[in-house]
């Protein structure tokens, strides 16, 4: 088994023969004993949500004039520029039909360059001379994208890692950047937090998330979810979700899948691409009657539409009018998987896109 993901890192603090004394000029004094000494210093800063951590990067750690992210991207993200950063210069880069991504090669110091883990799948990292690379890990449990084995050549780029914890774990709220910093935290009510626990179905899931679109601040993580999230096996999840995410890979008789997952990776969804925008829709309609609940990642932004002569959001269109995204949570297993195949070949042998009905949104 590998060591906890928390578990305590030896330090010369600790080993008391590290570092007995502390050198002053050229006299030495003795290491301080008290009863009260300063707190232990983690690895994450921990935050209510993705967004937050995202947004207190922007504000406080690495404020940059110009921010680069994907056409192919959560809503989230560009409203926190839109909200608030309405002075920073927004543009994207576009990403591909294969999730490849054509980064900016203009970027200077003043510039950060976001790079998704898309769906748990290790992506290539921004690989520029100068800048910020903001590196998303929301999709992914905490500790499971290693570090790039060939990393930028040039030292000047500064990489900092962030993510929300909602996607990869079933919590009410959080978020976290990678390394010990100390906010000051606005104050917040947390009321989509406190809906999500009081939550009997995926309608109250969903009344929640929008609440946090309309209201959100810099805010703490809850202890519940906090606990949560430290309690969680991250080994048998990856198991659980990589065996899911094979069998629908496996065994769908729709479309294809949109990522072909690494043994070591641990997927979120199952991403698949249908021939079109109507089957696609019947097909997603049609499981919603079976309570089966799927979702589209993502749809294009609104203010990428506006602006769609100014960047080039083509493939990230043809990818929102052709994906369906299938949960392989770990809280499901076999029985589940086999039950979604089922539902999908039946609808495929009655005729598919005959199937005409509303399509419903699933978490």
């Amino acid at each position: 088994m590998k060591p906890h993901l928390f578990a305590a890192k030896p330090s010369a603090e600790s080993d008391s023969s590290a570092r007995p004394r502390v050198a002053v000029g050229e006299k030495t004094v003795p290491k301080t004993i008290a009863s009260r000494l300063p707190p232990v210093r983690g690895n994450y800063t921990w935050f209510s949500s993705g967004r937050a951590a995202f947004a207190y990067l922007l504000s406080e750690i690495v404020p940059v004039r110009t921010v680069y992210l994907p056409t192919y991207v959560c809503w989230s993200l560009v409203d926190v520029m839109l909200n608030r950063f309405p002075e920073t210069q927004l543009k994207f880069y576009s990403v591909d039909r294969s999730l490849n991504c054509r980064y900016p090669i203009d970027a200077d110091a003043d510039t950060a360059v976001l790079s998704i883990h898309y769906f748990g799948h290790r992506a290539e990292m921004y690989r520029g001379k100068e800048g910020v690379l903001l590196e998303d890990c929301s999709h992914v449990p905490l500790g499971m994208i290693t570090p790039d084995k060939h990393p930028p050549e040039e030292a000047s780029v500064r990489r900092m890692s962030f993510g929300s914890l909602r996607k990869a774990y079933r919590v009410a709220d959080g978020g976290f950047v990678e390394g010990f910093f100390n906010p000051v935290f606005e104050a917040d009510r947390h009321l989509s937090s406190w809906l999500r626990l009081q939550a009997t179905d995926w309608k109250d899931l969903r009344e929640a998330e929008n609440m946090t679109d309309r209201h959100w601040k810099i805010s703490d993580i809850s202890g519940h979810s906090l606990a949560a999230i430290l309690q969680t096996d991250v080994e048998s999840v990856h198991r659980q979700r990589r065996q899911n995410e094979q069998f629908l890979a496996q065994h769908l008789t729709v479309g294809n899948p949109m990522v072909q997952f690494r043994a070591d990776e641990c997927p979120l969804l199952h991403n698949r691409l249908i021939e079109s925008t109507s089957a696609r829709d019947s097909l997603r309609s049609y499981l919603a009657t079976q309570q089966i609940f799927t979702s589209v990642h993502w749809p294009v932004h609104e203010h990428l539409i506006r602006n769609r002569d100014h960047f080039d959001c083509e493939d990230a269109a043809w990818i929102d009018r052709h994906v369906l995204s299938f949960p392989v949570s770990e809280d499901y297993d076999f029985d589940n998987m086999e039950r979604i195949c089922n539902a999908v070949a039946k609808w495929h042998r009655s005729g598919a896109s005959r199937f005409v009905g509303n399509t419903l949104s699933g978490m």
